[in-house]
């Protein structure tokens, strides 16, 4: 070999070696002497590179190979340096020289790219670690380009698309899995990811392509990569999330009217507590004054009328005073009588009869003041109830008192102002299925819908004469015969009472 071309291949700072056609070593450079030792000249390359005592296989080695043919042939393989270190070489073997005898001879040429090869090795081992833990991740995990196409994923973000294979979506724009009317949110937020390199907790709705929703939640991040910027996205499926707030909001609002039940029933039960408290304290005080004011009523009534019967000549104005004393003087009895009612009363005693017969009685002892008008619809049948006389006329004439006072309290206010208004109390009774129903109704000043709510509590009034009893003693009464009672009212267009009572219509008295 000539020693200009031997020069050149001393310069070059990877080993090169000179093989004859049997695989000798003829010549070596300084940096082959230096990897494998000086004493390889003469050696075989194989034993040489591998301590073989055959030629490389497959056979035949790409030395042979190109001694074969005349072309240059390359490979890579693992060799052992002298050190017992292994390396990776790229090996080139080319017969282009011929030695001092005019034999051919071959260059093998070897790059150590060890180097490489362990960089290759542990970015293979790396994808596969990635890969292994992107795929045995609980959560969908996908990477896009900047126009949102799919690069790379896992297979559960596969299977949340509805496909099978990573390959079905490859390519594909993940707007494609977008529901309709997420598909502008998405793509804004494609946008607004790539404008602050970051997105976090963005609900989006996925739609697979059986038409599926999923709920799922999306944290990204964008990363520079050698063909431009991508997208990692996280995609955590919140379904379950999602039905648990459902389920909270529902327990919650279940919640909350539970509790506005509970406070509704306190106060109830606080109310009924406040007012037992009154009621029994108007009772003791009712059973002492009653019988005290009694007997003093007594005497002014029996001395009016020892005073009428002396006073037949005193003069009709004298007269009319002794009548308005005894009225008054009924007045106080009536209010004594409603509250002994009320706080004791005495027990129901029902007797079976007609209640129309009873009607017609109350009506004809409690006529309609002067300008009222009283209407009657009663069932030409007999209608049987069992009731308590005295108790159900006590509370019929409560009824008609007070529709009495509403048509008179609306007369007072349309004075001279309305001639039209004509005054007038309906008192109706009829059938219902198993029951008598009883209604007075009048076109009086009406209630509205603080009074309405509050029309049967005891003591409760806003007239300016009355105790307010009128309406609990009807209520207390109708329910001690087994019946119900209604008000409905409208202020300036009258109050509507209803009484519905358990009924006979057989014949048979209960």
């Amino acid at each position: 070999m000539h020693r200009e071309c031997k020069e050149i291949l001393q310069a070059i700072g990877h080993p090169i070696l000179i093989l004859d056609p049997v695989l000798n070593i003829i010549w070596a450079n300084e940096a082959a002497t230096k990897m494998f030792g000086d004493s390889i000249i003469g050696e075989k390359c194989y034993e040489v590179y591998h301590k073989r005592r055959a030629p490389c296989e497959p056979y035949p080695c790409l030395t042979l190979k190109a001694f074969m043919d005349g072309k240059i042939h390359e490979h890579e393989m693992q060799v052992t340096d002298q050190h017992g270190k292994m390396r990776y070489f790229h090996c080139s073997a080319n017969v282009a020289i011929e030695d001092q005898d005019a034999n051919p001879t071959a260059v093998l040429a070897i790059w150590d790219i060890s180097e490489r090869k362990r960089g290759e090795e542990a970015l293979r081992q790396n994808e596969e670690k990635y890969r292994r833990l992107i795929e045995t991740t609980d959560t969908s995990f996908v990477i896009v380009d900047s126009t949102g196409h799919v690069l790379d994923a896992n297979l559960k973000y596969v299977a949340m698309t509805g496909y099978q294979t990573l390959d079905e979506i490859l390519g594909r724009t993940v707007i494609e899995w977008t529901a309709e009317f997420d598909v502008e949110r998405n793509i804004a937020a494609v946008k607004q990811c790539l404008e602050k390199g970051f997105i976090r907790n963005l609900e989006i709705q996925y739609l697979d392509k059986t038409g599926k929703i999923t709920p799922v939640e999306i944290n990204a991040t964008v990363v520079q990569a050698d063909t431009g910027l991508q997208i990692m996205s996280l995609c955590r499926d919140i379904s379950e999330r999602k039905r648990k707030e459902e389920e909270l909001a529902s327990h919650r609002d279940h919640l909350e009217e539970l509790v506005r039940e509970r406070t509704h029933a306190l106060e109830a039960t606080q109310e009924e507590l406040l007012k037992r408290e009154r009621l029994s304290v108007l009772g003791q005080i009712t059973a002492t004054v009653s019988h005290e004011l009694r007997n003093p009523l007594g005497v002014i009534r029996s001395s009016i009328f020892y005073l009428r019967q002396r006073c037949n000549v005193a003069g009709e104005k004298a007269l009319k005073h002794m009548e308005r004393i005894e009225e008054q003087v009924g007045v106080c009895d009536s209010i004594v009588a409603d509250l002994l009612e009320y706080t004791r009363g005495r027990h129901s005693e029902k007797v079976g009869g007609d209640l129309s017969v009873l009607l017609r009685r109350v009506l004809e002892e409690n006529p309609p003041p002067p300008g009222v008008t009283v209407d009657r619809d009663f069932s030409a049948e007999p209608l049987l109830v069992p009731f308590d006389s005295l108790k159900l006329s006590r509370a019929m004439v409560n009824l008609l008192e007070n529709a009495y006072q509403a048509v008179i309290a609306r007369i007072k206010i349309l004075k001279d102002r309305d001639n039209t208004y004509h005054a007038s109390v309906k008192v109706s009774i009829m059938r219902g299925d198993g029951e008598a129903v009883i209604e007075v109704e009048d076109n009086g000043v009406g209630m509205d819908e603080e009074t309405v709510k509050r029309a049967f509590e005891p003591l409760f009034t806003k007239r300016a004469r009355g105790i307010g009893l009128g309406l609990a003693i009807v209520q207390k009464v109708i329910k001690e015969h087994g019946g119900r009672v209604f008000l409905t009212s409208r202020p300036n267009l009258g109050t509507k009472v209803t009484v519905v009572l358990p009924a006979d219509y057989g014949g048979h008295i209960v």
